[in-house]
């Protein structure tokens, strides 16, 4: 199947968030769920297809955040402000890391108009990370 990127928000929710131990701490991961609140969610999901030579290698990417609802801008940079969004990075794949991890390194900025959120992020698994999640799209409400 080909790559797609989906942007999308839904309002009055929030990110339950749990954390959990797990042997590999290079990495602080979580439980997360999605439950009626008084936040607005973001997901950013992009599915990628197989590599011809790698067996099982097509999955997704999930990145979700939160802002209170009722704002119409938001910023958010580095562990203080990306934990405080409880930005999110969900791989389902046969890759690394596996599972729901706290992103603490880069942006997110977003500003609403016409009912539409349009956010830039520049985000990383960890400083020293070659690969950046890109963000600059709008997103559309669910």
């Amino acid at each position: 199947k080909p790559e797609k990127h989906t942007f999308t928000f839904e309002t009055a929710k929030v990110l339950d968030t749990l954390r959990i131990a797990n042997t590999d701490t290079s990495f602080t991961f979580y439980s997360i769920a999605i439950s009626n609140g008084t936040k607005t969610i973001f997901r950013y999901l992009y599915s990628f297809q197989d590599c011809p030579n790698i067996a099982d290698d097509e999955g997704t990417r999930t990145v979700l955040f939160e802002v209170p609802d009722g704002v119409t801008s938001f910023s958010f940079e580095d562990s203080a402000g990306l934990r405080q969004a409880k930005a999110m990075v969900f791989y389902s794949c046969e890759c690394y890391p596996s599972g729901v991890v706290g992103l603490r390194n880069g942006f997110l900025r977003g500003e609403k108009k016409d009912g539409k959120w349009t956010v830039k992020a520049s985000l990383k698994l960890r400083p020293q990370d070659s690969r950046t999640i890109i963000i600059d799209n709008t997103f559309k409400q669910e």
